[in-house]
């Protein structure tokens, strides 16, 4: 691959040199395809697929969910949602993927104009979808490997 050089102003050589690092970082990630995500949720716990199905779920409706909400709905502390999403996106990492889910500041408007920064989770469309049909086909999975008959052989 050849090199160019690019002028940068000096007060941000730092920030450029972090850009180019993450840009060549997340070029060696492998996307996620439906397969991958299929074993990959297969692989997780009851409180990580819930904290995923969650955020896909709200993903694909185009709405936002907040770390209190989330936290609220799955009955647990938001550090430990946080510990979740720790734990998620260092396990996609470890099989060479992109993160999951995002921890970011989102600003809400209040019902009386006035605004406030609240934490949300939040994933990409498409891996919500992968989510989706991954917790679809486990769900089937499980209601097909139902308890065997009986009444065998005599």
């Amino acid at each position: 691959m050849p090199y160019v050089m690019v002028p940068v102003p000096e007060e941000h050589v730092e920030e450029a040199l972090e850009a180019v690092l993450r840009i060549t970082r997340d070029a060696r990630l492998t996307k996620w395809d439906q397969e991958a995500m299929n074993g990959f949720f297969a692989d997780l716990d009851e409180s990580a697929k819930a904290l995923l199905s969650l955020v896909s779920r709200a993903t694909v409706a185009n709405k936002q969910i907040s770390q209190a909400g989330a936290a609220d709905r799955m009955e647990v502390t938001q550090r430990e949602v946080l510990g979740i999403v720790r734990d998620v996106n260092h396990q996609a990492k470890e099989i060479n993927r992109p993160p999951l889910l995002i921890s970011q500041e989102a600003t809400e408007t209040l019902p009386n104009g006035r605004t406030r920064n609240v934490a949300i989770i939040s994933t990409n469309k498409e891996a919500a979808l992968f989510v989706q049909s991954a917790e679809k086909d486990e769900i089937q999975g499980a209601a097909g490997a139902g308890p065997a008959p009986e009444g065998g052989p005599a």
